[in-house]
């Protein structure tokens, strides 16, 4: 069924919902977690610093919590990245937003890029969380995008994820033509979600026609996502 037919509720099991501005208060943080939670996305994806009020605020709601893992830049060292995965896998939480080493890919070390997966994968998957993968695609060019698809796909990532929104160069995100590439070189039981500048609902709905599974946007993006169409 097209996009456009969907209902809102329909459309908002598309989302997961960001709550991951840097500078914001608790009382902040708390009321824009409840307007995702009013919402009825399908999560909110938080820092970890947030987790535990965020599993507190969407207990006895259909909201899951997401939360990402050495979040916005990825160069944590691959043991540090272990650790906090194995930290984020003792609460009860639906997903993991990882953001890769990307330098890793522009460097062309894709033993390094493989092995980061592979072994992150199975510390997530061991606690039945489903993982995405962060690639930021604004710093790839396409053969890089093409080669972290391909990566994810091998070791049964379950989502390859556009950007973070916090890339400090040009910031296209979740271009039809990204998404488009990335959705070609996917296998499996790999999808994709859109990430970075979802802010316009004929944007949104081109991308779930397209084929997208998931879609990220910023907690102030949801109302115009979601209006009656």
């Amino acid at each position: 069924m097209r996009a456009k037919y969907l209902s809102k509720q329909e459309l908002a099991h598309y989302l997961d919902y960001a709550v991951l501005q840097p500078d914001m208060s608790k009382e902040e943080v708390i009321k824009a977690i409840n307007k995702g939670i009013e919402q009825e996305v399908y999560s909110v994806c938080v820092k970890p610093c947030d987790l535990e009020l965020a599993i507190e605020l969407t207990k006895d709601t259909t909201t899951k919590v997401g939360v990402v893992l050495d979040f916005p830049h990825g160069h944590s060292s691959l043991e540090s990245k272990k650790s906090q995965a194995l930290e984020l896998c003792q609460y009860p939480i639906s997903d993991i937003d990882m953001v890769i080493n990307y330098s890793n890919l522009i460097s062309q070390d894709l033993k390094a890029v493989e092995k980061e997966v592979k072994e992150i994968v199975k510390i997530v998957h061991d606690y039945g969380i489903v993982l995405k993968i962060i690639i930021e695609t604004d710093a790839l060019n396409d053969q890089q995008i093409i080669q972290a698809c391909q990566i994810a796909s091998k070791h049964g990532v379950d989502f390859v994820k556009t950007s973070t929104g916090f890339y400090p160069g040009v910031k296209q995100g979740a271009t039809l033509r990204v998404c488009q590439l990335m959705l070609e070189h996917v296998s499996g039981n790999t999808k994709v979600k859109g990430s970075g500048n979802v802010r316009e609902q004929q944007h949104f709905l081109n991308l779930i026609d397209l084929g997208v599974k998931r879609i990220g946007c910023g907690f102030n993006s949801t109302e115009k996502l979601l209006e009656e169409k």
